[in-house]
């Protein structure tokens, strides 16, 4: 008889989709998600797999969501619980439920906050974070550097996989590049290192090296550097939240993504980078050189170096086949790496 499992995404709503979908052949999958998250992120785009029931609840109903895992787990057919930790707090009582009737998988995405904003999170939601993480059967990492962070602080054992692809196009979204445009998009906050690219596009801008940079997201960043944003002859800002199909679309048009980040574990933005086929600059931090190989499918610099990052830019913007050389690198590490068949296969045993 095939287990049955409950996968509780309170955000990541296209990523635990995809992630439900790919488990899906091991195991049958009753998914609770928020509904503005799934709507907001398109994940009714994603074709659902016949062994995966959607369940969306409303933020506001708080007790709905509640109800709803205690129903199913009262069922007795469910013997997985496996939650996407978030910053809700709402996951607390869910990881005591779960953890009297079935097997807890916790997946961290972060396993340290980011600095800036995150670095101030809520007393109770770092609580939260640490008893899920010591509840849970198994923790899961998106990546090794996150899992070895995990094992140091927790002393147990963590199972690592990549993120997973996100932001896939279809055949029909895929395009040509426009020529010498980078994009820096996602949540843009101080740790994302929004600042150096801006230097480093000075330096491109006055060594008379024409290119564009697409700036597009939401974040506090957003504010303190608006005016150079706003001014700057080289920038393109769309400020604000981007559909997945707006996302998909501005990807396929750029060159290049940008990730000058100062500190980083994994990356989302990577990860729908490789999924378009588009090659990214970033910083060598983090977890971040697990997927990005120099000179293969990105090119990695310093943190915090803006002439650095502009050198490299530099290099992309002078060759061709270095450009499409990196692509053809991209476009591997999402069908590898990258690919759900390939994260699944890794722990398809924790869920028969």
């Amino acid at each position: 008889m095939r287990s049955k499992t409950i996968v509780v995404a309170l955000g990541y709503a296209e990523f635990s989709i995809r992630f439900s979908n790919a488990i899906s052949q091991y195991t049958d999958v009753d998914a609770i998600l928020y509904n503005d998250n799934y709507q907001a992120e398109s994940a009714d785009l994603i074709t659902k797999n016949e062994n995966v029931s959607i369940h969306l609840v409303s933020k506001s109903r708080k007790t709905e969501l509640l109800i709803l895992v205690m129903k199913l787990l009262l069922s007795n057919r469910y013997k997985l619980v496996h939650v996407e930790e978030t910053t809700s707090k709402l996951v607390l009582p869910i990881y005591f439920m779960a953890k009297l009737s079935a097997r807890l998988y916790v997946r961290v995405h972060d396993p340290e906050p980011h600095s800036g904003t995150d670095e101030r999170l809520n007393p109770f939601v770092r609580l939260t974070m640490g008893i899920g993480r010591r509840l849970s059967t198994h923790l899961l990492a998106n990546g090794e550097y996150c899992a070895a962070k995990l094992r140091d602080r927790y002393r147990r054992d963590v199972i690592a996989t990549q993120h997973g692809e996100i932001l896939i196009p279809t055949n029909s979204q895929l395009s040509s590049p426009e020529a010498r445009t980078f994009l820096f998009f996602g949540r843009i906050e101080k740790y994302k290192g929004l600042e150096v690219a801006l230097d480093a596009i000075d330096i491109l801008e006055r060594a008379n090296i024409p290119c564009r940079l697409i700036v597009a997201g939401r974040g506090s960043e957003l504010t303190r550097l608006g005016p150079r944003l706003q001014t700057h002859p080289f920038v393109k800002l769309i400020p604000g939240y981007l559909s997945y199909t707006e996302l998909v679309s501005l990807i396929q048009k750029t060159s290049c993504v940008l990730m000058p980040y100062l500190d980083a574990t994994q990356s989302g933005v990577l990860a729908a980078a490789f999924a378009g086929g588009r090659p990214v600059i970033a910083s060598d931090v983090g977890g971040i050189s697990e997927l990005v190989r120099h000179n293969e499918n990105g090119l990695l610099v310093a943190p915090n170096d803006a002439k650095a990052l502009a050198e490299q830019m530099k290099l992309f913007l002078s060759s061709q086949a270095i450009s499409e050389k990196l692509a053809v690198g991209a476009r591997k590490a999402a069908a590898n790496e990258l690919s759900w068949k390939t994260i699944t296969a890794k722990i398809s045993r924790l869920y028969l």
